[in-house]
């Protein structure tokens, strides 16, 4: 067997591994890595509008909605606060602890615990106050463990208060939507 035909037949089982993997999952196994490079290249005017957004409660221990993922693009996804209207005051610690069960079919197959903030954007400046437009709390990439993309439902869980009753205010909403952080 000469290189040629050792290419020709890699190629063909690289082909049909490809092909054997969208059939049964539904999309290509690409790393993330790459999709967000080609998000970066040809980037579409709706890749960071959020997939869900939706009153939350993060004062509250013990508080958990559960949301049905419809992700409109496989990339890294972000979990966090989002306030448009009033901004968020860049002294609040948002030192709580969430944690994300997610289920395919109603079986669960993944939970992680994630605590604290990682990175925030900033609105604007009042009167020397630096206000956040939102923060990111958590990560998690789609598809789910590299082959779960439809049928994925997320219940969130407040174990440990992000914020004081006061401070949670009713313009907060929990987003979650393709990260902007590379």
């Amino acid at each position: 067997m000469n290189i040629k035909q050792f290419l020709i037949i890699f190629l063909i089982f690289i082909f049909f591994s490809i092909g054997y993997y969208r059939w049964n999952y539904g999309f290509y196994p690409i790393p993330n890595t790459f999709r967000g490079l080609v998000h970066v290249l040809n980037m579409p005017s709706d890749l960071y509008d959020p997939i869900i957004l939706d009153d939350f409660k993060f004062s509250e221990v013990n508080y958990s909605k559960t949301y049905d993922l419809n992700p409109k693009y496989l990339d890294q996804y972000v979990l966090g606060v989002i306030n448009t209207i009033d901004g968020i005051p860049e002294y609040l610690p948002f030192t709580g602890e969430l944690k994300l069960e997610f289920f395919y079919k109603n079986k669960i197959i993944y939970q992680q615990i994630d605590s604290g903030k990682d990175i925030c954007w900033l609105l604007n400046n009042q009167n020397g106050r630096r206000l956040h437009k939102s923060v990111y709390l958590s990560y998690f990439n789609l598809p789910l463990l590299g082959k779960y993309k439809n049928h994925l439902k997320l219940k969130v869980t407040v174990l440990k208060s992000y914020l004081e009753k006061g401070e949670d205010r009713v313009t907060n909403k929990l987003f979650i939507a393709v990260s902007a952080k590379p």
